[in-house]
């Protein structure tokens, strides 16, 4: 009897495992069919990367618009660079058989300028010859700085209103010369001036200079017209940041007179060769068109490459558009690089492990406008992906310098992890192939891949420079060390390091077709429990979500959470709050114009109702418009738009700006916990608050209340600056960690 009992047991058992191995069995056969993995990955074809098909594809990028702008951001030069793109994409027949889809998007942004006409003539030995020129652009932040080199000053008039000049030359190639001047000298005359004399990285005087020349320019100057000439010695001028407007991004003048550039390496056929040889020249004649548009338009251009596991993806990306120059480094050479990557899987037919996304960014030179608007609007992919990279870009040391590959990223060494496990798998395949790549961690907003760090995916930048210098010297010195942002920026020059190109591709081609092929965790954060959402439904400009919501990501990723985004005009839904812990809103806030932000009542009554179940918002202002972690000299008019929804709350924000610079904190909550002071990243950017209950536990800059029956509450914030993570003396870190840990414990 017991005998019988105890095979009965052991059948029971046995069948029971039985069920269960099979079970799992059955369980893995759904993945393999999910992904529907081969078990043997075709080999990377890095042996088809042709640096001569790079360049081909460069030296079209840098052909585009010469003298007139280039690929300038939100220009009629960035939208031909994205035609260039998909006309290249068009040709690739095997992809496009294998389920290659072809997105563009567009977008506004702050302001954008265009260059209609740019000419420059001179007169020697009687005869005008042409010469090429171009324009400035101008401020990117201050509406009244850069509508003082629109040719009218009226934004968004796009009618013929050329500003002309001729006269005599008048040669400044020395700061004693141009400090000696008076108005006198230089009435109804045309200035040809050095621009080592106002370079801002080679000249330690070049505000005072600055000022000088500004001066002249509003005291009879007839027309200006700078010249750069190339130097890869170090402490030379060779012309940086001349295209993003030089001086001209911060002083403001307000004589309109036309004002532009030249390479003196493009004088030869007036004979000039020199700065001597301009005594040849006995006149000039200058014409300037140029206008400025608030807001401007931008967009991206988005290739998805369907993978072997369409469940998950990878993303590779660079910005097309250039700094008002060729841009064969910045960032022609990531935007050829990645043209480069569809052709060799074009050609090859080796299908990604998982999907691929390829995109190109515009926008990027004004505040990295087009990967902002690309995370705002495919939060969806943001779930799905693996990782993502940005070439962003490819640079040519200074003479007796040599520089790095490196992977640049902000890590989570804030929170307790510096790792970037992306850098490292991609960096372990590289050393086989004798690339070696330098990781270097960065606190803040590095370039298009930090939108990525809000809503948790792993990412680095690309680039080649000399990392340690960098952060000694400054960023304007990085980029004059790199070659980025001059007008020098040629094809030429970035063949002189071909073999840079060539390993820069062979990572790209890597992570484009390898990441997915092996189950390895890429982040991290632990796995997901929570969710939070940040509405951006009133928030106009793209980058003002991603970029500063950056630290606060990152910090609700490390409790837990998920993090999604409603964009600009997309409306929040009762489905969008469904199992969400913490609701976050961004400032009302528009671009300049007589457009308004509202909110609707239905949108009000169901934030209300989120709140009074017991849910958690938080609310973020400023007092003056914001562009990419940057404040703009305008007054947010919207700022108070929001009170509808708060003043049944007990508070309200009220019309204005405080000013002060930190703030110290004196109440004892979790959500002040180890902060002793506060400060915002934007000057005077407070928004007066008045609270009729609650606690305000920071004087002027944070204050709780709870609302309604089911322990729903508010967390108030006049200035969304104090949520970035600024310096190590203030603790504007905490505050984020606090409130990520405080909305995971409720």
């Amino acid at each position: 009897m017991r005998l019988n009992n105890y095979k009965q047991h052991l059948f029971v058992c046995i069948m029971f495992l039985s069920i269960v191995i099979l079970s799992g069995c059955q369980s893995l056969q759904t993945i393999s069919t999910k992904t529907d993995q081969p078990k043997d990955f075709p080999p990377v074809p890095y042996e088809l990367i042709s640096t001569d098909s790079i360049f081909t594809y460069l030296t079209e990028l840098t052909s585009i618009q010469p003298y007139s702008g280039w690929r300038n951001s939100a220009s009629s030069g960035e939208a031909e660079g994205f035609d260039y793109i998909q006309s290249q994409l068009d040709q690739f027949s095997n992809l496009t058989a294998n389920g290659l889809e072809v997105e563009r998007q567009s977008f506004e942004v702050y302001s954008g300028v265009e260059f209609w006409t740019t000419e420059v003539y001179l007169t020697v030995n009687g005869q005008e010859i042409e010469v090429p020129a171009d324009g400035l652009r101008g401020s990117r932040y201050d509406p009244k700085i850069a509508l003082s080199l629109d040719s009218d000053g009226t934004a968004n008039d796009s009618e013929p209103n050329p500003l002309e000049a001729a006269g005599p030359i008048l040669m400044i190639d020395s700061a004693e010369h141009l400090n000696s001047l008076k108005s006198s000298d230089v009435e109804g005359r045309i200035i040809f001036l050095d621009y080592a004399l106002i370079d801002s990285v080679t000249n330690q005087d070049f505000i005072k200079n600055g000022q000088r020349l500004i001066n002249l320019v509003d005291n009879g100057l007839a027309g200006l017209v700078i010249v750069t000439r190339y130097s890869n010695v170090d402490g030379e001028s060779r012309g940086t940041m001349i295209g993003d407007g030089g001086i001209f991004q911060w002083f403001n003048h307000t004589r309109r007179i036309p004002i532009l550039y030249v390479r003196i390496e493009d004088l030869t056929d007036a004979g000039i060769m020199n700065w001597q040889d301009f005594e040849k020249v006995t006149s000039a004649r200058l014409i300037l068109d140029e206008d400025v548009f608030m807001p401007g338009s931008a967009g991206n251009l988005i290739a998805h490459i369907p993978g072997v596991d369409n469940s998950r993806a990878v993303l590779v990306s660079a910005h097309v558009d250039s700094p008002n120059g060729p841009g064969a480094f910045d960032d022609g050479s990531g935007s050829a690089i990645l043209l480069e990557i569809a052709r060799v899987l074009d050609e090859s037919q080796v299908q990604p492990a998982v999907d691929l996304y390829i995109v190109w960014y515009g926008g990027h030179e004004l505040g990295t406008y087009g990967s902002s608007y690309f995370v705002s609007t495919h939060q969806d992919l943001m779930d799905k992906l693996l990782a993502m990279l940005v070439i962003d870009p490819v640079g040519m040391p200074l003479e007796g310098k040599v520089f790095d590959i490196s992977t640049s990223y902000s890590s989570y060494q804030g929170f307790g992890d510096d790792r970037s496990l992306w850098a490292d798998y991609l960096s372990s395949d590289m050393t086989t192939h004798g690339i070696e790549i330098q990781q270097e961690k960065f606190i803040g907003l590095l370039a298009d891949n930090s939108n990525y760090d809000a809503f948790d995916v792993p990412n680095f930048n690309l680039s080649v420079l000399d990392y340690a210098e960098w952060m000694a010297m400054g960023s304007a010195y990085g980029h004059y060390a790199s070659h980025w942002h001059d007008p020098y920026e040629t094809v030429d020059l970035a063949k002189s390091v071909e073999d840079i190109f060539a390993d820069m591709a062979k990572i790209t081609l890597s992570a484009a077709v390898e990441t997915g092929r092996e189950e390895v965790s890429l982040k991290v954060t632990p796995k997901v429990e929570h969710h939070a959402l940040v509405i951006a439904s009133h928030t106009e400009n793209p980058t003002i979500g991603p970029a500063l919501m950056q630290d606060m990501g990152m910090a609700l990723a490390w409790n837990g959470f998920d993090v999604d985004l409603i964009p600009y005009g997309q409306t929040v839904t009762e489905t969008d709050l469904q199992n969400t812990e913490i609701v976050i809103l961004l400032p009302s806030l528009d671009y300049p114009g007589e457009n308004v932000e509202t909110w609707s009542a239905a949108e009000i009554n169901l934030l209300t109702k989120y709140v009074d179940d017991g849910g958690l918002m938080v609310v973020t202002n400023s007092a003056f418009s914001l562009a990419s972690g940057r404040k703009v000299e305008e007054i947010n008019e919207d700022a108070t738009a929001i009170n509808d929804l708060l003043k049944p709350m007990g508070v309200e924000f009220r019309s204005g700006n405080l000013g002060g610079e930190s703030y110290k904190v004196n109440n004892d909550h979790a959500l002040t916990k180890n902060i002793k002071i506060l400060a915002s990243m934007f000057e005077n950017n407070r928004v007066p608050i008045k609270l009729s209950q609650g606690n305000e536990l920071v004087k002027g800059v944070l204050g709780l209340v709870d609302y309604g029956e089911h322990g729903g509450q508010v967390i108030v914030i006049s200035d969304i600056g104090f949520l970035m993570n600024i310096a190590a003396n203030v603790q504007n870190l905490e505050l984020v960690k606090n409130i990520a840990s405080y909305a995971a414990a409720r």
